[in-house]
């Protein structure tokens, strides 16, 4: 972000609601959402929201590098929506 002088960075709304459906789904299949269980997160509308779906390492690396073009990049030299 430095070398090109970026100064925001900012996720694009449709790459956000993509993710969030996907995270959906995945808990779908796990056992958290289930009507029989109470846990602390799970939102008043019984959306797991505290939790990842993904094993770490999967994260990982899914997040391991950066599409930028998920992203709004603003700055001095690049400016990418």
């Amino acid at each position: 972000m430095a070398d090109d002088e970026i100064s925001s960075v900012d996720v694009r709304d449709d790459v956000c609601t993509d993710y969030n459906r996907r995270v959906d789904a995945e808990h779908a299949q796990l056992i958290w959402p289930h009507p029989g269980m109470t846990v602390w997160y799970k939102n008043r509308r019984d959306r797991v929201t505290a939790t990842t779906p993904w094993r770490g390492v999967d994260f990982w690396k899914m997040t391991r590098t950066p599409e930028l073009d998920n992203y709004i990049l603003v700055g001095d030299k690049i400016l990418r929506a």
